[in-house]
């Protein structure tokens, strides 16, 4: 069957993989699908989904329909590892809530050797991180594109595919709170006019 699917990884404080869940979408009828879960979930109607070891399938007559199958490997394409530093001492991610003084955040992104090389090559990473204009100020950003939103310092890095990244940002804190960092991995599309094979060769080159 034709499918769509989004990969969904939750991540702990520290970078390593908490869990990793699969979203699939097709159109209605009989549906057969394929993967190792250790787990699924009917997101649509409430037709039972039939699992015969990776064998998924169902008939519904919904026009659109999403299942939901959390995997039982938990490995992305990237080795993330991210790290905190209070005055400069490195100090776990559970304790920063609620800590002041001049924060630094370091995010570590390479290339997963235990997955398929084909993401790691072929998607773009996008990184952001969002911070709150009230409860942070002087904030370092590196290399991120800046912009402000409803009080909030949103910075988002970009990484190309088939490259790692160091990420670092500092800020002053105080009664420090963030939302969650979200690594969006994507296929790169450019709506622009030029020739993606010499661009490659480009980019390889730096």
């Amino acid at each position: 069957s034709q499918k769509e699917e989004v990969v969904y990884g939750i991540l702990n404080l520290d970078g390593s993989v908490d869990s990793i869940y699969v979203v699939n979408i097709f159109n209605g009828g009989n549906i057969i699908d394929y993967g190792n879960y250790s787990e699924v979930r009917n997101l649509t109607t409430a037709e039972k989904i039939n699992v015969e070891g990776d064998k998924i399938s169902i008939s519904t007559e919904a026009d659109k329909f999403y299942y939901q199958g959390t995997l039982e490997k938990k490995e992305l394409p990237w080795d993330i590892s991210i790290k905190y530093f209070l005055d400069e001492k490195e100090i776990p991610g559970t304790e920063v809530a609620g800590k002041s003084g001049r924060l630094k955040i370091a995010i570590s992104i390479n290339p997963n050797i235990n997955v398929n090389s084909i993401f790691f090559n072929n998607y773009a990473l996008q990184v952001a991180v969002t911070l709150d204009s009230r409860l942070c100020s002087n904030i370092e950003p590196g290399n991120a594109t800046v912009a402000e939103a409803g009080g909030k310092k949103q910075l988002t890095y970009t990484c190309l595919p088939g490259n790692s990244v160091d990420i670092i940002l500092a800020a002053d804190i105080h009664d420090f709170e963030m939302e969650p960092v979200s690594i969006n991995g994507i296929k790169l599309s450019m709506d622009i006019p030029v020739d993606s094979d010499e661009l490659s060769v480009e980019i390889s080159k730096l």
